[in-house]
């Protein structure tokens, strides 16, 4: 029996809206792959396991949340530096800025995904207290 949907939802969405972004604005790449390989692993492995403890834990011992963040990084810094290509090694500040509100606007919808599923989240949070005493 898979990990309950809600909680899969909970824990992928911003990584989901990561990647969605990312496919809308044509961004491609071996980062981009890797993104989705690390996603598809998080996918497939909320449908094999049914506690989410173990869940949340084995995609933290995989790293799989370090790895889809870091070849995030990875590519929106190329992006970047692919539309400064016109000035090398000048500061963009557009580029900057445009990438600081990314970065908010997926710290926003997980804080809004918590706040809108309270008491799942509060459930949620509940299960997993226990296990962070660990890390």
């Amino acid at each position: 029996m898979p990990v309950d949907n809600f909680m899969v939802d909970a824990m992928l969405g911003t990584f989901r809206n990561m990647l969605k972004d990312c496919r809308d604005k044509h961004l491609s790449g071996k980062d981009f792959n890797q993104m989705e390989m690390a996603l598809a692993r998080m996918e497939e492995l909320g449908m094999e396991m049914s506690d989410v403890g173990a869940y949340s834990g084995q995609m933290m011992q995989e790293g799989l949340f370090m790895k889809f963040s870091d070849h995030y990084g990875k590519l929106l810094l190329a992006a970047a530096q692919q539309s400064s290509v016109s000035s090398p090694g000048v500061y963009d500040e557009n580029t900057d800025k445009a990438l600081l509100r990314q970065t908010i606007s997926a710290y926003k919808d997980a804080i809004q995904r918590l706040v809108d599923n309270k008491e799942q989240t509060k459930k949620c949070w509940g299960l997993l207290q226990p296990m962070l005493m660990y890390y």
